[in-house]
């Protein structure tokens, strides 16, 4: 190797270890982003940090999400923003926490993958698999909080449709709804909790109600809220709006357990056959054994 060859590899190997120093250095003496304890996402976090494995991987997350936070990542923060709310506000995280959770589960496949197989296609594609990990969370805690909502909603919309004719206006009889179920914190409680909150904060009952129904998909829900929208454009009696959607989502409740039930014995049919295979593998293997130690 050349002199100026030498030169011109030491030179640049000095500027990448610069440069690496210089980033550590402005990544370790940053200041970690605080989180707020107040209002749904906050709470969601105080349930979080009841369990110890949260507690421990919490100033992991906050950690690396206050380096996310520098990357400019446009729409995307809101769009992540957005599938947390749908997902219950998942843990309580934030978009940069949620990005953080992806690139630390990523990471640790990237790390499991060199110690079982280490080659780097098989890291790289165990990295991307592991941190879909978060996603795949979300999305689940999206489709339970859709069900148990669509399961609950008959049952509520039937006691607002009685507040209300019992003289109370919509948002009062939500509250009285609230107020019934205090000591059950599910789903739709939430929700409610937030259609009041939008109200509170000067947004009509129709800009709240498009709101609920952009955060639960469904439906039920798509259904119940265009109805209550179509109610107060054209003035309809909103006592048998609410008897009819109680009505309606019953219905279709019931037809929908049905058609499970029907599917049920569809789906059962694979299982089954593999059943019966192994159980005349178990039968039919002592006598292949048999024949062969007597010579056929």
């Amino acid at each position: 190797m050349s002199t100026s060859t030498e030169i011109i590899f030491y030179a640049a190997g000095f500027c990448i270890v610069g440069c690496i120093a210089i980033v550590t250095m402005l990544m370790g003496g940053s200041e970690v982003v605080q989180v707020s304890d107040h209002g749904e996402r906050g709470y969601q976090r105080q349930i979080a940090r009841r369990s110890s494995t949260f507690v421990i991987f919490e100033p992991a997350l906050r950690l690396v999400a206050t380096w996310i936070s520098w990357i400019p990542l446009g729409p995307l923060r809101g769009d992540i923003d957005a599938l947390l709310g749908r997902g219950g506000n998942y843990l309580g995280l934030t978009a940069d926490e949620f990005l953080a959770m992806s690139t630390l589960t990523g990471f640790c496949g990237m790390l499991m993958a060199a110690q079982v197989f280490p080659v780097v296609l098989a890291m790289l594609m165990a990295g991307f698999f592991c941190a879909l990990i978060p996603f795949l969370l979300v999305s689940n805690a999206r489709d339970a909080i859709d069900v148990a909502i669509t399961r609950a909603l008959p049952t509520s919309i039937e006691l607002i449709a009685l507040c209300v004719s019992a003289g109370m206006d919509f948002a009062g009889a939500v509250r009285e709804v609230i107020g019934y179920n205090a000591e059950v914190d599910d789903a739709l409680n939430r929700e409610y909790r937030l259609f009041l909150r939008d109200l509170d904060l000067g947004h009509s009952r129709k800009q709240a109600l498009r709101a609920f129904g952009e955060r639960v998909s469904g439906d039920g829900v798509s259904d119940f809220v265009a109805a209550l929208i179509q109610s107060e454009e054209k003035g309809n009696p909103l006592k048998s709006v609410l008897a009819a959607q109680a009505k309606v989502l019953r219905v279709r409740r019931s037809f929908r357990a049905e058609e499970m039930a029907t599917q049920a014995g569809v789906k059962m049919v694979v299982p089954l056959a593999i059943l019966m295979f192994m159980v005349l593998i178990i039968i039919i293997s002592p006598l292949i054994l048999k024949m062969q130690e007597q010579g056929f």
